[in-house]
């Protein structure tokens, strides 16, 4: 197998052409790929695939072999591995992933990819496609009490499930703890759900850290500065142009009425070639 390894705003990513449909079992690869002993080692693994809707399709898991429906740093650079790639030759173009389709722009200088727009689409707050298990009809600011602990906590939908919480400030070690425990509340949250906890710092900038669901801790993750964004923005807290920075890196979110626009930037690491025996057996 032919691979490039990846970032955008820190989190990581192997990507690979699987247009021919020789690789199958995408649960076995991640977690051979993704594993950061024994393979590879990244957040998260990506395949391109043929579309019958768009121009082309994007498959992704997570490390730990479990598929999400989208994710949004990931599909910054799998829109600059295509492209590099020539799998596409157009600047603009549509990206088929499991939650919707998504519009992608190119901003580009001499064939090289420097940043990627992608409509993200309208957030839902509607607890059932979440889903979140609550009788309210948004789930905004509502408390979540983990032990000792409580939190005023909002959750959307952008492909995945999200959890927003406003901390100023909160340590690596409690959000890996909490963070754990919000994700793994099946009792609220039947599919688990990401965790987001969002600093604001002005009307035109927050911070955010992130425990994502079936990888931990990461750097950054795309659909959760989107959705701390659009919370934030829902919440008057911020306006409608927003730069989100990560421990990772920083993109901008656009909110507009019917949809959101995150721009960022894609990361090519290093290219190579993985043992098909190793890889298969």
């Amino acid at each position: 197998m032919l691979f490039w390894k990846m970032q955008g705003a820190g989190n990581d990513f192997i990507l690979f052409n699987n247009l021919d449909g020789r690789y199958v079992d995408y649960s076995q690869l991640a977690k051979k790929l993704c594993d950061r002993h024994f393979g590879i080692g990244a957040d998260g693994m990506m395949a391109c695939e043929k579309s019958t809707s768009c121009d082309i399709k994007m498959v992704y898991y997570n490390q730990d072999g479990s598929k999400a429906d989208m994710c949004g740093n990931g599909i910054r650079c799998f829109s600059k591995f295509i492209y590099e790639n020539k799998i596409v030759d157009k600047t603009s173009f549509l990206v088929e992933a499991a939650a919707r389709n998504y519009d992608i722009s190119l901003i580009t200088q001499n064939d090289e990819v420097k940043l990627v727009k992608v409509e993200m689409g309208l957030p839902t707050l509607e607890p059932k496609l979440i889903p979140a298990l609550t009788d309210y009809t948004e789930f905004i600011n509502e408390e979540i009490v983990i032990e000792d602990r409580k939190f005023l906590a909002s959750a959307v939908l952008i492909g995945v499930p999200h959890l927003v919480i406003f901390e100023d400030d909160i340590s690596l070690q409690e959000l890996d703890y909490y963070g754990s425990r919000l994700e793994q509340n099946t009792k609220l949250f039947p599919k688990k759900i990401n965790v987001n906890f969002v600093k604001i710092i002005d009307k035109s900038t927050i911070g955010v850290k992130t425990y994502e669901r079936g990888c931990g801790y990461t750097l950054a993750c795309g659909t959760g500065m989107t959705s701390s964004a659009y919370i934030a923005n829902k919440l008057g807290l911020v306006n409608d142009k927003v730069k989100v920075s990560s421990p990772g890196g920083e993109v901008e979110i656009e909110i507009l009425k019917e949809k959101l626009y995150m721009t960022g930037p894609a990361q090519k690491i290093c290219d190579g070639r993985v043992d098909d025996d190793w890889l298969l057996a």
